[in-house]
């Protein structure tokens, strides 16, 4: 029984549905995939926008006469809560796309 296989009728009505949703799943994960390596990657210029905002911060922090410590704190809460933001941001966007109509 496992070697041996029954064909079964399909209609060309059938088989052009199944194509078109193949075809349609192939797309939304090759989106999917390449935003996510977007993501991964980053664009040149927000890398950019991000090292000119690190260092004008670092400069401020630094007029501010703030010590080695307390300017780590600074960094370590930015950075966490730009960890919430992007988490909250990815889950938005799983969700928007689980309900999105078909």
């Amino acid at each position: 029984m496992l070697g041996h296989r029954q064909e079964i009728a399909v209609s060309q009505s059938t088989k052009e549905k199944a194509e078109s949703i193949k075809a349609y799943i192939e797309g939304k994960y090759s989106k999917m995939s390449q935003e996510e390596k977007e993501k991964k990657e980053g664009s040149p210029f927000l890398a950019l926008t991000c090292h000119i905002a690190w260092e004008k911060l670092k400069t401020e922090m630094a007029k501010a006469n703030l010590s080695v410590a307390e300017q780590e704190l600074i960094k370590k809460e930015i950075l966490h809560r730009e960890a919430i933001i992007n988490r909250e941001g990815y889950f938005a966007s799983m969700t928007s796309s689980i309900d999105e109509p078909r």
